[in-house]
Formats: C-alpha cells, sequence, structure tokens
C-alpha cells in the first residue's frame, strides 16, 4: 500500500515523508492536484496527505477529481494545509476529504490521523 503526498512545497513534503516513513509504507511524492489524480489512476494508494493551495491544481479539486472516479479503490484523504479557518475545514469535507491537519504539522495530531487507517508495520 503506498502513501500518496501531494504537497508542492520540499520542506513540508520532506517533515511528511519523515513521519510517514516509520509506517512501513512506500512513500511516494507528487507536487500538484493534477499529477496526484494521474497517479491515482495508475496506482493503488492506501493513504493521500493533500495540500490544498498548490499550483496547476489544487487539493480541493483534485479530491473532487478522485472521488469522482469509479474505477478506483478510494483512498482516504487528509488534508494537509496552512489554513485553518472552520470555512476551510468544513470544504475538506465538503470535497469528500476525510481528515484535517493544520500547518504547522503537531506529531500527535498527524499520528491520531493516519492511525485511523495506517498501523506500522
Amino acid at each position: 500500500m503506498h502513501i500518496l503526498i501531494v504537497e508542492d512545497n520540499d520542506i513540508n513534503a520532506a517533515v511528511l515523508t519523515h513521519f510517514l516513513i516509520p509506517y512501513g509504507h512506500p512513500v511516494h511524492r507528487v507536487v500538484n492536484g493534477q499529477q496526484a489524480v494521474d497517479y491515482v489512476l495508475k496506482h493503488p494508494v492506501g493513504l493521500i496527505m493533500m495540500d490544498i493551495n498548490m499550483p496547476i491544481m489544487d487539493g480541493h479539486e483534485a479530491t473532487k477529481q478522485i472521488r469522482a472516479e469509479t474505477s478506483i479503490v478510494q483512498p482516504p484523504i487528509i488534508a494537509v494545509t496552512a489554513d485553518v479557518t472552520m470555512a476551510s475545514e468544513k470544504k475538506c469535507t465538503e470535497v469528500g476529504m476525510n481528515g484535517f491537519l493544520s500547518k504547522p504539522l503537531n506529531a500527535q495530531k498527524l499520528a491520531t490521523e493516519v492511525e485511523q487507517y495506517l498501523v506500522k508495520k
């Protein structure tokens, strides 16, 4: 089972990768929502960590397109964003995201969200 990180910022992607590697699943990164949609259509994914504000296609639109795809097993999608308003969290839920994490990441909150879907190997 792959974990997909969708993050355009190298530092944020490195932090996420650092937190996720101990779960023992391969971690793959793409840098925008369009790449995420393309990746999910070609590879089985067990969990997506989705940034919201990215070039080309944002996380909301990418989630909508992934959720509309009936030919794949739908992975859980956790929003990872610096926009921590209630409106942002509501929009993430409305487009089909399963969880919401704020940046900068809190290790305990990340573990709580991720462990709903993954078990450490």
